[in-house]
């Protein structure tokens, strides 16, 4: 992707350039970004003693709740209050995720055991950690916790 005048170009340079940059003719640099994806960073941890997989998101600002996994706090008899909203936030490519409400859990992971504000959203996503919870754990968390799925 050339960041600068010109047209983009998405492909990794050919020939005995090195395979992160290449300068254009018009000594533009071109950085070769990597586009194979990546798998997800997942850690298990728990929000008030019910077990989750939890997606570790250093893209986001917020950290997002399921309207799933707080039903399966409910069947757990897990009381929480969940403070209606209507805002809105966007993804990393623009689309719009309404949200339901906010709500403050004890969140457990790696031993580590804060209070977590989430957004809680109709998510696909049982509960994704951002960069809010991350740095309420202190950053703590170690790699050999997290897993790739």
């Amino acid at each position: 992707m050339v960041i600068g005048p010109g047209p983009a170009v998405t492909k990794a340079p050919k020939g005995p350039t090195s395979p992160m940059k290449k300068e254009l003719n018009n000594n533009v640099p071109v950085l070769n970004v990597n586009e194979k994806v990546t798998l997800p960073i997942y850690i298990h941890g728990s929000i008030v003693n019910l077990r989750v997989k939890m997606l570790i998101d250093t893209g986001a600002a917020v950290s997002i709740i399921s309207k799933y996994t707080l039903k399966k706090l409910e069947k757990k008899s897990i009381s929480f209050k969940l403070e209606k909203t209507k805002k809105s936030i966007a993804t990393y490519n623009g689309a719009t995720i309404h949200l339901i409400g906010k709500v403050s859990l004890t969140t457990d992971v790696a031993g580590i055991r804060r209070s977590i504000n989430y957004l809680v959203a109709n998510s696909s996503i049982g509960v994704l950690l951002g960069t809010d919870a991350l740095s309420i754990l202190n950053h703590n968390l170690q790699p050999q916790y997290f897993r790739c799925y």
